[in-house]
């Protein structure tokens, strides 16, 4: 019969780290559609405060200005909002080629951040 001698009955004090997604609905839309925006979590209790900001994705994959923000709570680990694809026209006309939009949601108690692939903004008309 074989001897175990590590010592029983003692506990080992662990942290699970926090995981944070966000995803679209959609891969692209146009201006003035309706889109869901998700915020999924892992290890974060209920009722959390979550802030979203709604950024453009540059070429080069940082992320530029802010267009939009939004607040919520999770609830069974997740976020959904309907969000209503809008760009002001100036930042819109500044932006010769693809416009991408990104998700950037942030749970500040928890220290998790996290960004959604981005959603490619159909242009109305041709644009260089």
């Amino acid at each position: 019969m074989p001897r175990f001698t590590l010592q029983t009955d003692v506990s080992a004090r662990a942290t699970i780290p926090a995981a944070l997604r966000c995803a679209w609905s959609a891969a692209i839309a146009a201006l003035d559609t309706e889109v869901w925006i998700r915020v999924e979590a892992a290890h974060v209790a209920d009722g959390a405060p979550l802030q979203i900001d709604i950024r453009r994705g540059a070429e080069d994959g940082t992320l530029t200005d802010t267009l939009d923000s939004l607040t919520g709570h999770l609830k069974e680990g997740a976020f959904e909002v309907k969000w209503t694809v809008a760009v002001p026209a100036d930042k819109l006309a500044a932006v010769q080629g693809p416009f991408a939009l990104v998700i950037a949601a942030a749970i500040d108690a928890y220290h998790v951040r996290a960004q959604s692939l981005p959603l490619l903004l159909h242009r109305p008309r041709f644009s260089i």
